[in-house]
C-alpha cells in the first residue's frame, strides 16, 4: 500500500505507520522522508522553479534598465522628436542631391508597412474564412440530420462528428481524412453529408428516431424545410446578412 505524503489527522494514518509522520504547523501530519531532494520528481520541480526564478529576475532587471533609460520621457514628445528628426534627415538628403536615396528609403518603408498590413488582413481573412466554413458545414449537417431522422438530443453529437470529417473545398462540403478525400460508395465521388449520416445509422442507431432515417420522419423533415430560405455557399454577401438565421436553421445553405 502506497503511503500518502500528508494526512489531515493522526487518526487517518495507517496503523503501525504513525512513527513515519510528524505534525506540521497547520495541524496535519506529514511523511518524513530522508533524501527527498534526490527524488527525480523533486529534482525536476526544483530545476523548473530555479529557472522561473532566474527568468523573472532577468525580466525585472531588463524592465529596470528600460525605465532608467526612458525616465520621465513623454511618449507623444518622443514620437514628435522622431518625426522631426526624420524630416530633418530627409531635408538634408534633398539639399545634398541624394534624392534617389531618399526615394529608395521611402519606398522600402512603404513596402514594409504594406506587407505588415497585408499580413494582418490575411490573418483576419483566414479567421473569417474558418468561421464561415464552420457555419456552412454546421448548417448542412443539421439540415440533412433533420431530414434523416436524427434525434434532436443527438443533433449536437452528429454535428460535432461531421465537423471533424468535412471541409469546404471549392464551395462544396468534402469528406477529408488528413489531406485525403473520402469517397462515397461509388468509389469516384467524394462522400456527401447525407451519405455519411446514412452510414453512421447502423453503427449508432441510438442517434436516430425509431422510425429510421429514410422513412416518414425523413419526409416530414423535407416538408418542414420546404419553405426555408436557401442561400448558395458562393453568396458571401448573403451570409453576412443571414448568419443568425443560418445558425438557427431558418436559412439553409446550398453547396451547389
Amino acid at each position: 500500500m502506497a503511503l500518502k505524503v500528508r494526512y489531515g489527522k493522526k487518526e487517518d494514518i495507517p496503523a503501525g505507520k504513525e512513527d513515519l509522520y510528524e505534525e506540521a504547523s497547520d495541524g496535519s501530519w506529514v511523511l518524513t522522508v530522508e533524501g527527498i531532494d534526490d527524488h527525480p520528481g523533486v529534482k525536476t520541480l526544483k530545476t523548473a522553479f530555479e529557472k522561473e526564478k532566474t527568468d523573472r529576475k532577468e525580466r525585472a532587471e531588463k524592465l529596470r534598465l528600460l525605465q532608467d533609460a526612458i525616465g520621465d520621457l513623454d511618449l507623444e514628445e518622443a514620437r514628435k522628436a522622431i518625426a522631426d528628426s526624420a524630416a530633418l534627415r530627409e531635408k538634408k538628403l534633398v539639399s545634398e542631391g541624394k534624392v534617389d536615396q531618399l526615394l529608395a528609403e521611402r519606398t522600402a518603408q512603404m513596402k514594409a508597412d504594406y506587407e505588415k498590413r497585408i499580413a494582418a488582413l490575411d490573418a483576419k481573412d483566414k479567421a473569417a474564412t474558418g468561421q464561415l466554413e464552420h457555419l456552412l458545414i454546421t448548417s448542412q449537417i443539421q439540415a440533412h440530420a433533420a431530414k434523416l431522422g436524427v434525434r434532436p438530443t443527438a443533433l449536437e453529437d452528429v454535428t460535432l462528428r461531421g465537423r471533424q470529417l468535412f471541409r469546404v473545398k471549392d464551395g462544396q462540403a468534402v469528406a477529408m481524412r488528413d489531406e485525403a478525400v473520402v469517397y462515397g460508395k461509388d468509389g469516384t465521388t467524394p462522400m456527401g453529408i447525407e451519405e455519411w449520416i446514412r452510414n453512421i445509422q447502423p453503427e449508432a442507431p441510438h442517434l436516430f428516431e425509431p422510425s429510421g432515417g429514410g422513412g416518414a420522419k425523413g419526409d416530414q423533415g423535407s416538408r418542414q424545410g420546404a419553405g426555408a430560405k436557401v442561400i448558395k455557399s458562393s453568396d458571401k454577401a448573403g451570409f453576412g446578412a443571414s448568419l443568425e438565421d443560418i445558425a438557427s436553421g431558418k436559412v439553409e445553405v446550398s453547396f451547389e
